[in-house]
């Protein structure tokens, strides 16, 4: 329902990251392979059915664990979103090759898994 208007995909935790790649692979998005790994501040392009390329992102999942213990902070959190607005202002871009250009608006999903 949402695929039309999805630009960035921001993913909370490994967990997450993992389960994801089934169903947008179902919802037919070209899957990387290999599949990247799970990083805070990872990211993947995702070729979606449409041609346009929509932005994976991993971002450790901010739970008490996490940010007790410094792994993950405000900041660090913020600073994905930011990309993820970058990202998705704009145009959704057109398949490419090689590395894209930043696009700004805020149409972006996060994916949270414990």
């Amino acid at each position: 329902m949402i695929a039309p208007s999805l630009r960035a995909i921001v993913v909370l935790g490994g967990f997450a990251w993992q389960a994801l790649w089934r169903p947008l692979a179902e919802a037919g998005y070209e899957i990387p392979k290999p599949r990247p790994a799970f990083a805070h501040g990872g990211e993947a392009d995702l070729p979606g059915p449409d041609g346009a390329t929509r932005l994976l992102l991993g971002c450790y999942h901010p739970s008490q664990q996490n940010t007790f213990t410094g792994r993950v902070t405000a900041d660090m959190v913020d600073a994905i979103f930011r990309r993820a607005g970058e990202f998705t202002s704009g145009p959704l871009p057109a398949r490419t090759v090689g590395h894209q250009q930043p696009r700004l608006t805020s149409s972006a999903l996060a994916v949270a898994s414990h």
